[in-house]
């Protein structure tokens, strides 16, 4: 579907950026996460190809937006774009791949944001889901409010110590065990 706009590119740009912020950053694309990233950046990364290392595919601009992972969250966002249109493809979105349609349930629904003079993006959650964390916490590794990823924690756990004693987290806002002394050592 072809919809006429003012700016096609600056619409696209928007559009990347409303449906990046929406987007859940999981697994680890952690590693690649910049939550504070603005709307420039996120063009620039998603141009540069940047979470597909040694690889010189562009996925925008010229005309096209191919993004299938920005700064480590899964977007599988396909759209085209001209100088006074974006075309966008009907169907269903998928919410497995397209974590972004919980805030934009149709590609409409983000050409609407995108072009709207008052819109906002969604705040990014900082604290995704993270089974491995919630799973420690179940398992009574770790409190309720512990903010280590759930893959440190499974680590130390193996390794037979607990999590929190690498912790630097203040035990007043999770309520950790408190950490061992340090050993004293006579020279």
């Amino acid at each position: 579907m072809k919809i006429s706009v003012e700016d096609g590119q600056a619409v696209a740009k928007k559009m990347l950026y409303l449906a990046w912020r929406a987007s859940q950053c999981l697994g680890m694309g952690r590693l690649q996460n910049n939550p504070s990233a603005d709307e420039e950046g996120v063009w620039a990364c998603c141009v540069q190809a940047r979470d597909y290392q040694g690889s010189k595919h562009k996925t925008c601009g010229d005309g096209k937006v191919s993004a299938d992972y920005v700064f480590g969250r899964m977007m599988k966002l396909n759209f085209e774009y001209g100088e006074d249109h974006v075309t966008i493809r009907d169907g269903d979105l998928l919410p497995d791949y397209q974590s972004w349609c919980g805030t934009y349930p149709t590609y409409k629904a983000l050409v609407d944001a995108a072009t709207s003079p008052d819109s906002e993006p969604e705040p990014v959650n900082e604290t995704p889901a993270d089974p491995m964390r919630e799973m420690a916490i179940m398992q009574g590794y770790v409190t309720a409010k512990c903010t280590l990823p759930g893959f440190v924690v499974m680590a130390e756990t193996m390794r037979g110590v607990s999590a929190c004693d690498g912790c630097n987290m203040d035990r007043a806002n999770c309520g950790g065990k408190s950490k061992p002394k340090a050993k004293s050592f006579d020279w």
